[in-house]
């Protein structure tokens, strides 16, 4: 558990960790911490 948010915003950054934000018009809203993504586009 971290101490402060500095602390947080430390380890992340040490960690080769990145933070993307999650929002689209289906309500799916907030961020998640990856190493990293793919986009995949469905067409329909």
């Amino acid at each position: 558990m971290m101490d402060s948010l500095q602390e947080l915003k430390s380890e992340i950054e040490s960690s080769d960790l990145h933070y993307y934000n999650l929002c689209s018009s289906y309500g799916m809203n907030g961020w998640v911490l990856s190493e990293s993504y793919e986009v995949k586009t469905i067409e329909v």
